[in-house]
């Protein structure tokens, strides 16, 4: 995988993913072999702000930071739902 040799020494017997991918369970120590350290890590970080502090002011916040991206719940919500329907054929098959 990626010119890395990978021994299987289990088959997890988990439904089908809606993608065509491969499914791989394994320490994040390995996957980070994988995948490489030139590649982002981290799909996201979840994070509650305090009470009385605005969701909105946060992502502001975050966002005045370099390279990152803060989502508010409803807007990772809408993200979530048009990535499956655009890339994904989760639509198709489903309906």
């Amino acid at each position: 995988m990626n010119d890395h040799k990978v021994k299987i020494v289990g088959i997890s017997d988990a439904s089908a993913p809606f993608l065509s991918s491969p499914v791989i369970h394994t320490r994040y120590s390995e996957a980070v072999n994988f995948v490489g350290h030139e590649r982002t890590q981290l799909s996201y970080v979840l994070v509650q702000s305090q009470p009385g502090v605005n969701a909105e002011e946060v992502c502001r916040r975050i966002e005045a930071t370099d390279r990152l991206r803060a989502r508010t719940t409803d807007q990772f919500r809408w993200d979530c739902i048009v990535y499956y329907l655009k890339n994904t054929g989760i639509p198709v098959n489903s309906g």
